[in-house]
């Protein structure tokens, strides 16, 4: 039947004086207006979709990611609407069937061209490391939320290769004040706050960022929100929808209120709205479901990334997680055993390879060190790539590589022994250690924790890589 159909009656019998029934021939042939009908799938669509999805008959899609935004490297993942399982977005937002961790982390890395204003993020970055280290910054977290004079006198940033200067002192205010007042300004010297108010907020003191060239400089905010940024677009290509715009991040249980403020800022100006915001130990724990274990109170979080060591004490009851104390080493990390592997592959006693540039030789000692926690021994390589005859090679152990950085090995004992001493807690009443950060993968690093906590295995079946996004993600609705 055509649908015009339905509007047509029977013709009654002529004379029969039976009044007609049947609709004018102007009638029949009228039809609803584009316009009506356009304004009728607008009004009743959005009625139809409200009602299927309160009957979660309607698809779903996400709009809550987690991410750590770490040191080195940053992880995103979701949580499945449907499904309610956790799913890391790779790096790049294209789906693949690798397998590992690699195409999960974003590099924490920003190059500038100050030239073109042009920006790289992530491995982008990475590649302009060694040919402009001074407009190419990292470890910005080290940084966000700290004064100028802070970082100034913190001998453990001297190190890095580009330059600190201070930042806009107006904008860092806002920072700290907005939890209390929600004073804010984004536009650097364009705040309206009052000089007062002003001088009580730092008395004058400047944030500290990275100075690009003479006029240049680059809040850790602002490298943060790049980092952001590349993740959120990948999170829009993986889904294929811009529906994501709301985020529970993770920060180290350490952070003050500017630390954390600034934070939040990164997000807010990468055009993500933080919904909550969890400590990152805590985001572990919580991807272990450990909250939930009526027998687990007491939790230890050993965090060992690639920049610091963090070593967080919990207390979990009837699903609630906090954070008692915390220790570390903020100078330990991944990159401190790149180092020492890089003196054991050029130490000529050894037959060490002199032939390679000092970027080639730190990517060797990292790929080393991270087949030796998998392997006994290896052989590594370097040359000039065009004549055979300049390649040289040489043989790495496992054994030699822990005891040529035993030192450092060691000293990622001590905060543990710190932390329990100055809660007067024995290692009987830790319930579960969790590990967190790449370095954790190192064999000597799990079987020394082991030994600590007599024979009890810390746990890893989560990838530490990717525990804490994991937490924060599963935090979601």
């Amino acid at each position: 039947m055509k649908s015009h159909d339905l509007f047509t009656t029977h013709q009654p019998t002529r004379n029969t004086g039976t009044p007609s029934l049947s609709m004018s021939k102007s009638a029949t042939s009228s039809s609803i207006s584009p316009a009506t009908f356009i304004f009728s799938l607008v009004i009743i669509l959005p009625c139809l979709a409200a009602v299927l999805a309160a009957y979660g008959l309607a698809p779903q899609r996400a709009d809550t990611i987690g991410v750590d935004l770490g040191t080195t490297f940053s992880v995103v993942a979701y949580k499945d609407p449907m499904t309610k399982k956790i799913i890391m977005v790779p790096s790049d937002g294209k789906a693949t069937s690798k397998t590992g961790t690699s195409h999960f982390l974003t590099p924490s890395v920003v190059a500038a061209h100050v030239s073109n204003q042009n920006v790289l993020v992530g491995r982008k970055a990475m590649e302009h490391l060694q040919s402009s280290p001074k407009t190419t910054v990292y470890n910005a977290k080290r940084l966000i939320g700290r004064t100028y004079d802070d970082v100034s006198s913190d001998t453990s940033l001297a190190s890095m290769p580009f330059d600190f200067g201070p930042v806009d002192t107006h904008a860092y205010c806002a920072y700290l004040l907005l939890p209390l007042k929600r004073w804010r300004c984004f536009l650097p010297g364009k705040c309206t706050l009052e000089q007062s108010s002003y001088d009580a907020c730092l008395g004058k003191k400047s944030v500290a960022g990275f100075v690009l060239d003479s006029s240049t400089t680059m809040s850790p905010v602002q490298v943060a929100a790049h980092v952001v940024r590349s993740m959120s677009r990948a999170v829009d290509t993986f889904l294929g929808h811009k529906n994501a715009r709301k985020a529970i991040i993770a920060v180290p249980a350490q952070f003050n209120a500017a630390q954390r403020e600034a934070t939040a800022e990164a997000f807010r100006s990468a055009g993500i709205r933080v919904v909550n915001m969890l400590e990152e130990p805590t985001a572990a724990a919580i991807a272990y479901g450990l909250q939930n274990q009526p027998h687990v109170h007491n939790v230890l979080v050993y965090d060992f990334g690639g920049g610091t060591l963090d070593v967080s004490l919990l207390w979990m009851h009837v699903g609630s997680v906090q954070v008692i104390g915390t220790d570390g080493d903020s100078n330990l990390g991944g990159s401190d055993f790149d180092k020492c592997m890089v003196r054991i592959i050029s130490n000529e006693k050894n037959g060490g390879l002199d032939q390679c540039s000092e970027s080639k030789m730190r990517k060797i000692a990292e790929d080393a060190k991270k087949e030796l926690s998998s392997r006994d021994s290896m052989i590594v390589s370097c040359g000039d790539g065009i004549h055979l005859s300049s390649l040289q090679k040489m043989e790495v152990t496992r054994l030699t590589f822990e005891k040529e950085c035993d030192e450092l090995f060691q000293r990622g004992i001590v905060p543990v022994e710190r932390l329990l001493e100055n809660h007067n807690m024995l290692k009987s009443e830790i319930d579960e250690v969790v590990l967190v950060g790449g370095t954790t993968r190192i064999p000597r690093v799990k079987e020394m924790l082991k030994v600590f906590f007599n024979g009890r295995a810390p746990k890893d079946d989560i990838d530490p890589d990717l525990a804490v996004a994991y937490g924060a993600a599963m935090f979601s609705a």
